[in-house]
């Protein structure tokens, strides 16, 4: 008995240890920057490549806290020099058209100077995406419909076999006919859902394509 309970208290030590070592691995994988990275930082470098990646001038409290654990104290002022060059960079219109496109989060980092024309294009930018996002939000319903169809077709073959089969009852063949004409009229329901999914489609398309020229005509 003793034994036994000796033997569950130290298999739990090991498991608690296990676990210690995996959080503290887990904490080491998300820092911003290895200890490699915090010895040799340009912290001008670090800052510009922030702003050029679009990450929010906050990010420095990230390296701080990463580079912490071997005592090395990011240089702020160079990284605020990096930071504001790499921003003016960062802050053109074809940068912020190809983040609304992309569904992308603009963090707030351009200067009041360069903003107004970032924003313009962000949400120009923003507007083809919502058009792709409910394109593939029509034909995710689409799909649904065209499987449920040939679910319903799978039902079909196999009432009509029940039907012709020579050990159903009259009963039997009466309840499979009128599944029969349910599943069929589900059919003609999906079909119609389907010709007016495909028809929004087919409009969101155009306008996709109608607003990808008048932005191509403003210089994206």
């Amino acid at each position: 008995m003793v034994a036994r309970l000796m033997g569950q208290k130290t298999e739990t030590h090991i498991w608690g240890v296990f676990t210690l070592a995996a959080i503290l691995l887990g904490l080491n994988g998300c820092a911003s920057m290895s200890e490699q990275e915090c010895l040799a930082a340009d912290w001008r470098l670090v800052g510009y490549e922030d702003a050029t990646q679009g990450r929010n001038a906050s990010t420095i409290s990230a390296h701080r806290k990463a580079c912490a654990r071997i005592n090395v104290v990011p240089d702020l002022d160079r990284y605020q020099q990096g930071y504001r060059e790499g921003a003016r960079q960062y802050c053109v219109r074809p940068t912020a058209y190809q983040l609304g496109i992309n569904g992308g989060k603009y963090e707030g980092i351009c200067p009041a100077d360069l903003e107004p024309a970032f924003l313009r294009a962000y949400r120009d930018g923003q507007a083809l995406y919502a058009i792709t996002r409910n394109i593939e939000d029509q034909q995710d319903s689409l799909r649904s419909y065209q499987s449920d169809i040939a679910g319903y077709q799978q039902e079909i073959a196999q009432h009509e076999l029940d039907i012709i089969d020579p050990a159903s009852t009259a009963n039997e063949r009466r309840d499979h006919l009128r599944a029969l004409e349910k599943l069929r009229r589900k059919i003609a329901d999906a079909e119609i859902e389907i010709t007016h999914i495909e028809r929004n489609i087919n409009n969101l398309q155009f306008d996709y394509r109608d607003l990808q020229q008048h932005h191509q005509r403003l210089g994206y």
